[in-house]
């Protein structure tokens, strides 16, 4: 391999990385403002559960999923129920795209990893 042919497929790998980087960042950015914006407007909403007409009906309902559903039904429906919340939903969206940003820094230390390895150059201990 030349030296030319060399350099330019590094600098392919170098414009790789440098993108990754940009999208870890960006879905990071977007990730993390998007579930403080789901947070912030359910927390601002109207609750239909602080509505005093609707006293008398989680214990009937509670009772009527009990004898369709069995003991399992109302542990479903609380779980989603949990689901329904602005902090649960928050959590999630932020979980997810802290995760989908480390694996693309991962994936870019990977590159750099594999481009100083073919580069005949140690750039991580392998066991």
């Amino acid at each position: 391999m030349t030296n030319h042919a060399r350099l330019t497929g590094f600098d392919s790998w170098r414009k790789r990385r440098q993108r990754l980087k940009i999208i870890g960042v960006i879905v990071l950015v977007l990730g993390l403002s998007s579930a403080g914006f789901v947070y912030w407007l359910g927390t601002h909403s109207a609750n239909i559960k602080d509505d005093l007409s609707m006293v008398g009906y989680s214990r009937a309902q509670t009772r009527q999923m009990e004898n369709l559903y069995g003991k399992m039904g109302p542990m479903i429906d609380d779980s989603v129920g949990l689901l329904k919340q602005p902090a649960t939903q928050a959590v999630i969206i932020a979980s997810v795209s802290v995760v989908m940003a480390v694996g693309c820094f991962l994936f870019d230390r990977r590159l750099y990893n594999g481009m100083n390895l073919q580069a005949g150059e140690v750039g991580s201990k392998r066991d």
